[in-house]
Parts: C-alpha cells; structure tokens; sequence
C-alpha cells in the first residue's frame, strides 16, 4: 500500500479563482497549474483535472505521483496538506481521485500532461472539496513506499453543483471603540465565518463619519481576494485611508457593508463613538493647571 507518510504545508490560501494559475517550478520540475477549480454536476458520473509536468534537467527522471487532501487550520488562512484523516471529512477530495499511474518518466525536457480522474459518488456531497496532486522526482531505484516529503504540489478545487449553501457572516470586528476613543483608527480587523459548504470571498466597504456626515476614512474590504474555506472562520485586515481630519472633539460613526463574491450573503455592522483628540486635551490640561498654579500662588502672596 502506498504511504506517503504525513504531509504538513502550511501557507496563505490567498487565491483569486480562476480556471489556472501560473506555473511552478522545484528542483528542475515544472507544473503548471498550480491551482485549478473545475465544476461536477450532481448527475456527472465523473470529471478530470490535466496538469502539465515538465523534467527540465538533462537527464531522464522519473516523477511520483500522488493525492492529499488540505483544510485550512487557522483564521490567517493558512492551510495544511495531509494524507491522513482530515478534522471535517465532508470537504476531502483525494479519495475521489485517481491516476492511470502514479509513476512517470520523462526524459530530458520531456513534458507530459497528466489526468487526474475524479469520480462522483453519492459519497461526495454537494459543495466544494479541496485537494492536491503531490509531484516528485523520485529514483528509479527508490521504492515509492519510502517517499515522504513532495517537491510541488497542483491544488484542486472540486465544486459539485446541486446543492451549494452560502452562509458567510461577519463575526466581529477589533479596533473600533465603542465609547471613547483617542485616536481614529488606521486598520481595523473583521472576523468573517463561513458556515456553509463552499468557499466564499467577503468583500465590501468600511466608511468613517463625523459631525455632519463628513467623511474621515475610508477602506476596501479584502483586497486581496482572500477566501474562507467552509466551516472555517477567516480575519480580513482593512487598511483605511485618510479623507480629512477628525475635529478634536468628533462624534464617530462607522459603517461596514458589503457581501460575498458569489452574491449569495450581504453583511453589515455600525456603530459609533466619541473622538477625542490628546493633544488639544493635553493643551487644555496644562493650561488649566497653570491657572490653577498661578491663582494659588496670588493667594499666596496676599497673604
């Protein structure tokens, strides 16, 4: 039985879909792509994903072939690529999928296009599922039996249409105050959580108001097309750019609207809070204190 033994990468799922992705080159082993998401209708008996491998060395090789499932592991988005049992099995591709061989040589600047075949099942529930080709060269003379660690790897993101759900929500939102506050923020950090069964990407806006309805800072949700896997929650850091400047004593609002790629979940939050600037508080402060000082010291000196 093939043993891969345990496979842990972690890395930023910061994908923006697409049919492909650029090529990726180790150790004279190009693959290209690296990332591919590809549709199964719920009456398709199967589907297949081709990955283009190339042997860019000067002599022949021979090239591992094998299949691992991922899952993300933390709300940063990172994820990890695992042959053993993942904490959520209704997202697992790698069982699904097979090779017509798990052994390949190529000569030198030979290229060749493999096929992964994915089989449907009434197994494989509607939704996303997440794999990943793992790619190697191997010696001839090594039994594949003893490999551990992958060179590359060509992620796939399986969809299986007939069922999908959508339900992505914003959970909370770090670095706004709810009182007073002594600063506007720069950055402010939204923790969105994905209780459906495909990915999802949150995008929107986040505005900052003052006394009448000046606009003070504004910012993009998610511009970088970060995506949160399902069942999985996932932290957006906002960068928010300065429109104008806060009174030193302000009233704040701040609204956060926007939706997710797919159109299926709008979200929404707001709030408000009382500005209040330090440095003319400070001013104030001392000067206060300098006419108490000074008041004290007359009385002082009648006496």
């Amino acid at each position: 039985m093939r043993h891969v033994g345990v496979i842990t990468v972690f890395f930023l799922f910061f994908f923006s879909f697409s049919s492909s992705t650029f090529a990726q080159e180790s150790s004279g082993l190009t693959v290209n792509p690296i990332f591919q998401e590809i549709q199964l209708s719920e009456f398709q008996t199967s589907t297949s994903a081709g990955i283009l491998i190339k042997n860019n060395t000067d002599t022949a090789q021979t090239v591992a072939v094998s299949n691992v499932d991922f899952q993300q592991v933390d709300a940063q988005g990172n994820i990890q690529l695992s042959d053993k049992p993942l904490t959520n099995e209704n997202f697992s591709l790698a069982k699904y999928i097979t090779f017509t061989d798990n052994s390949i040589t190529l000569e030198p600047k030979q290229e060749q296009l493999i096929t992964a075949q994915i089989t449907n099942s009434l197994e494989l529930s509607p939704g996303t599922h997440y794999g990943a080709v793992i790619l190697r060269f191997t010696d001839s003379n090594t039994s594949l039996d003893s490999q551990v660690v992958p060179a590359i790897s060509s992620i796939i993101i399986l969809k299986k249409n007939g069922g999908e759900v959508y339900q992505m929500s914003l959970q909370s939102v770090s670095g706004l105050s709810k009182i007073i506050s002594l600063k506007v923020p720069s950055n402010i950090e939204l923790l969105f959580s994905n209780d459906g069964n495909t990915h999802d990407t949150p995008r929107g806006v986040v505005t900052i108001t003052g006394l009448f309805g000046r606009l003070i800072k504004k910012g993009w949700i998610n511009e970088g097309s970060f995506i949160a896997l399902p069942n999985n929650r996932r932290n957006i850091s906002v960068q928010l750019a300065t429109i104008s400047t806060a009174l030193p004593i302000d009233f704040i609002q701040y609204q956060i609207t926007g939706e997710s790629q797919s159109g299926k979940v709008a979200y929404q939050s707001q709030g408000s809070f009382i500005y209040i600037n330090p440095i003319p508080l400070l001013i104030l402060v001392l000067l206060v204190g300098a006419f108490i000082w000074l008041r004290k010291k007359k009385q002082n000196e009648k006496k």
